[in-house]
């Protein structure tokens, strides 16, 4: 084998333009698109994971080969094997930010997280392995070239069997969440979304698999910078091209937040949905639900909480309808999708139910762990009998009557008479419990009660909410899409509920 070097024999024509070209797209590109994956899943959304951090350092392992690969050096020997092992390096980290992201929406449990677990170990095992095949494949590495070696194995061989593993590591891990993919219930938008977005994971297998025969010219040529051009150009496609593949999903919540995505009622959910009815996941494209999210009687191995608008919420499929194993995340984006509460307000008080958890997962509850007295349950709800004096989360008519006695033959409820019908449930319900505990804590938890269906179902912090559909979300536990319901078209704030609730408060 010929070293490369200066060859005054060979032509000036070179094929290095096109590759610094699509070196600078391709990198250009994805960087673009992992900045606003994060600026996502760290600002929009506010819950960052292993899949965030594990695609950020790919992308930037991405740089590192594209810039290696746009200097002229890197064309030669004296770059490859660094080139190489970044390359590989990228391409693990790629795809356990794959599995990663799997395993945060595959909240539910079951074989796909298993598989993931497996997978994950094993890609971290052989991420190591085949480093150590690249870099000890000559010894010492100095001398890489087998033609300038005293001890080697064949060059050809490693790479052959790197690429090949790489190409059967991209099938199966894009493979992986197939099944559920099957059963999604989408709409004909919904799929084409996600048939585009495996389109290009199964497209980045097929350059996998061009690139494979490019490598024998590769560590063949005696002229770098005309053979070497097929194998990097193909490889900054590959691994760029995967990088976008998994990255394209999480931008969803990004695109909803800036008005991309249109919304119709009850038809968006951020979860993957079976054709049972179970969402098993929150925060991608993958979202599957018939659109206008039909409520659906609770069975009888179903869990739900104290919070009618929680239950609402897991009976039209925004949370698993099981009511079981729900994440944070699951929680926070649902309560996004559904009423369009912003994840940064909403996101403490969930961490907080979390707290109640009794399925071993701090990061997980079921919704009847909510139950628990003085966490998130508090005596003098509007519709539910206080802890001390029994069942603290069915739903009580004689109680939810007396607070919808103030506004029931009105069209709307202002601030003023919310105020009045929760300050009574209060009075009376401190007259009926002699365990009665309403301190400033509950008080405030109460008062965000009440502005959080004013502003839901009325105008922002100016409420006025329509009394039919505040009616249906206490005594049926769905959302009254069949009342003309629809999810608020401005995000509610934090300080929109804050507003409100100081407003209530000062009505009293």
């Amino acid at each position: 084998m010929q070293v490369p070097g200066d060859n005054p024999q060979l032509d000036a024509e070179t094929t290095v333009p096109v590759l610094y070209a699509i070196s600078i797209a391709f990198v250009s590109v994805s960087t673009i698109v992992v900045a606003l994956r994060l600026y996502t899943r760290y600002v929009v959304v506010g819950s960052p994971g292993a899949d965030d951090a594990t695609i950020a350092v790919a992308q930037v392992l991405s740089i590192g080969v594209s810039i290696a690969t746009i200097l002229r050096k890197a064309l030669t020997w004296e770059c490859l094997l660094a080139a190489m092992t970044v390359y590989n390096a990228a391409q693990i980290m790629t795809k356990l930010s794959f599995l990663f992201q799997y395993r945060r929406i595959f909240q539910e449990g079951g074989y796909t997280r298993v598989i993931c677990l497996y997978l994950i170990i094993f890609l971290a095992a052989w991420g190591i392995t085949q480093e150590v095949l690249v870099c000890f494949s000559c010894v010492p590495i100095s001398v890489f070239i087998p033609s300038q070696a005293a001890v080697c194995i064949d060059s050809l061989t490693v790479w052959y069997l790197t690429s090949i593993m790489n190409i059967i590591t991209d099938f199966v891990v894009f493979m992986v969440p197939m099944p559920a993919i099957r059963a999604l219930q989408l709409l004909r938008r919904q799929k084409i979304l996600v048939i585009s977005i495996f389109c290009l994971g199964f497209f980045t297998c097929a350059i996998s698999i061009v690139r494979l025969f490019t490598l024998r010219a590769a560590i063949n040529t005696g002229d770098p910078s005309w053979d070497n051009v097929p194998s990097a150009y193909w490889s900054i496609v590959e691994l760029n091209c995967g990088i976008l593949c998994a990255s394209l999903p999480p931008l969803r919540p990004l695109m909803r937040h800036l008005g991309l995505l249109g919304m119709s009622q009850g038809a968006r959910s951020y979860g993957y949905q079976r054709e049972e009815g179970h969402d098993i996941k929150s925060g991608s494209f993958f979202k599957g639900r018939k659109e206008g999210g039909p409520s659906s009687a609770v069975g009888r191995q179903d869990r739900r909480s104290p919070c009618p608008m929680l239950n609402s919420l897991a009976n039209h499929g925004f949370l698993p309808r099981s009511g079981r194993n729900v994440s944070i995340d699951q929680v926070v984006n649902g309560i996004d999708e559904a009423l369009n509460l912003s994840p940064l307000s909403s996101r403490p008080v969930v961490e907080l139910a979390a707290t109640t958890s009794t399925t071993g997962n701090p990061s997980t509850f079921n919704l009847d762990d909510l139950n628990t007295h003085g966490v998130i349950e508090h005596d003098g709800s509007l519709s539910r009998s206080d802890s001390a004096l029994g069942d603290n989360h069915s739903f009580n008519c004689a109680i939810y009557d007396t607070v919808s006695a103030f506004f029931v033959k009105k069209p709307t409820i202002s601030i003023a008479t919310a105020a009045k019908a929760r300050g009574a449930r209060i009075n009376a319900a401190r007259a009926a419990n002699p365990a009665f505990v309403f301190t400033a804590r509950e008080d405030q938890f109460s008062q965000f009660e009440t502005a959080l269906y004013l502003a839901v179902f009325g105008r922002g912090t100016e409420g006025e909410a329509r009394t039919k559909w505040v009616e249906v979300m206490f005594r049926e536990e769905r959302l009254p899409y069949k009342e003309g319901f629809k999810r608020p078209k401005d995000v509610i704030t934090n300080d929109d509920i804050v507003e409100l609730a100081g407003k209530v408060a000062a009505a009293a």
